[in-house]
Order: structure tokens, then C-alpha cells, then sequence
């Protein structure tokens, strides 16, 4: 996974356009719901080492940085209901890579992107945010969109006001 990472990386910086760089990431993006914890945690690492190169992602594979955020959001999604036990230290540490992976992607992706409609009818900030509530403990089912949407709004804004 790593040497998979770091290759993806030298090419996003050498700008050589590798036939399967895409691919590659792919292979990154799967292996975040891999049943080893060790692996998922390696591929993690790599997604947030490659949010470095978001630019270069949006110029050359436009629909990449989008698919990141969506997996990374439906990882984390998925992951929760089989983590209903008590969280030993390597499930803690895959989540909050997770969800700090997570928070790089969505900082680093163009407002558009995050707003606009997905083929479900929900913007991608919404997955986002269902993704973080679930994760902070919330359930799947019980928060519905209207107020989702009011909580989306309620962080957002503070994260807003934190950086004026």
C-alpha cells in the first residue's frame, strides 16, 4: 500500500500522467475497508498524503477527488455499525485517520463540488456530514435530512466564524 501511495504521488509531482493512476487509487480507495485494520490504516495514510495534490487531481482526473471524498465518507459510514463493541486502539486510530482524511479531502475541494447534486439527490456535504454524525455516535436511521441539513449548517458556520 505504501509503495503504491508514494508511487501515485511521484507521479502526480512529475506530472507523467501514468495510464494507471486512476487505477492505482482505486486499489488505495478499496483497501480502506479492508478487514486488516494495518492495511486500511496504510491506505488512509496514503489518500491523506495524495489531498496534497488535489489541484493536480481536479486538472488532469477531474471526477477523482470526488470519488475520494465519497468513499471515504461511505468507509466511514460502513465501518460504525460493526464497531458497536467497545473500540480497541487500532480500530480508534483507522477511524480518526478516517475522519481526519476525511476533513483534508472536503477542506481541499472546490465549494461546487461539495454542493452540488448527486445522482442520489443529496449534495456530497451532506454524506459528509451524515458520515461525521454517524461517527460521533449518532444512529444511521434516526437523524433525518431536513435536520442533518440543520446540523450541516449549525458546523459549518462554526467552522466559518473560527477562521474570520
Amino acid at each position: 500500500m505504501s509503495s503504491l501511495g508514494i508511487f501515485v504521488y511521484s507521479e502526480l509531482i512529475a506530472e507523467s500522467f501514468h495510464p494507471k493512476i486512476k487505477e492505482a487509487i482505486q486499489v488505495l480507495l478499496t483497501a480502506l475497508r479492508f478487514n486488516n485494520k494495518a492495511v486500511a490504516q496504510i491506505a488512509s495514510d496514503m489518500v491523506l498524503l495524495l489531498s496534497d495534490h488535489v489541484d493536480r487531481l481536479l486538472d488532469y482526473y477531474p471526477e477523482v477527488p470526488k470519488k475520494i471524498v465519497e468513499v471515504l465518507a461511505r468507509t466511514l459510514t460502513s465501518l460504525m455499525p460493526r464497531m458497536t463493541h467497545d473500540l480497541g486502539n487500532e480500530e480508534k486510530r483507522l477511524l480518526l485517520s478516517l475522519i481526519a482524511c476525511l476533513g483534508e479531502w472536503v477542506m481541499r475541494l472546490p465549494k461546487f463540488m461539495l454542493v452540488q447534486i448527486q445522482e442520489d439527490g443529496k449534495a456530497l456535504l451532506h454524506h459528509v456530514f451524515n458520515a461525521l454524525h454517524i461517527a460521533g455516535g449518532g444512529q444511521k436511521s434516526v437523524v433525518d435530512s431536513a435536520r442533518l441539513e440543520q446540523l450541516s449548517f449549525a458546523i459549518f458556520f462554526r467552522i466559518l466564524i473560527s477562521y474570520l
